[in-house]
């Protein structure tokens, strides 16, 4: 279940960082208002990525590394969406002005005038997310957390008995003689059939 876990946080990462790349290119060259803020959150969740890849390749977390864990992954969702919405009504617009009059063309403009500033609202909000969630990892120490839960891996009390010289244990002859004597008579037993005979 945790591998499973792991591998969708890695891939809503990579999706949103490749979106967010996206947005970044030619394409989106208008949008200058956002870009800056396009280029931190790139930035930020590629270095959560990096430590969420890091966290993957641990036996166990604490409580409050998988809390920190759950609310990058909720913020990529987030930003995913925030982002699939906004090309989805840039192609919009870009696409639904049949008419070129005047008219159009102002209620084009004013239409992405509207869409730029909601989606510059919406950066800014995920931007703020992005900022606490990475104060919180700094805050509350997580890496240095999750290295010292990975340095100490808990080991079976009983392995240390497999290792040990058969010479150095006490107290194992009378249980050895008794299952050897057991073990003799039982094959005294068996090799004599009922009536006597030998097989």
């Amino acid at each position: 279940m945790a591998a499973l876990l792991e591998s969708a946080s890695t891939g809503v990462m990579n999706s949103v960082i490749e979106k967010l790349g996206a947005l970044m290119g030619e394409q989106y060259e208008k949008h200058r208002a956002v870009r800056r803020d396009v280029a931190f959150l790139k930035d930020e969740l590629s270095s959560m990525h990096a430590v969420l890849n890091k966290l993957a390749n641990m036996e166990e977390l604490d409580p409050q590394t998988v809390e920190w864990r759950n609310q990058v992954m909720g913020m990529a969702f987030d930003i995913e969406d925030s982002i699939d919405d906004f090309v989805h009504q840039v192609g919009e617009d870009a696409t639904s002005t049949g008419d070129f009059g005047f008219v159009a063309k102002i209620r084009q403009y004013v239409n992405e005038l509207r869409l730029r500033h909601h989606f510059t609202k919406q950066i800014q909000e995920l931007k703020s997310r992005v900022i606490e969630v990475s104060e919180r990892r700094k805050r509350y120490k997580l890496d240095e957390a999750a290295a010292s839960s990975s340095s100490f891996v808990t080991v079976d009390p009983r392995m240390a008995a497999l290792y040990t010289e058969a010479g150095s244990l006490v107290g194992i002859e009378g249980p050895v003689d008794d299952i050897v004597k057991l073990v003799d008579k039982k094959e005294g037993d068996a090799s004599t059939s009922p009536q006597g005979l030998r097989v």
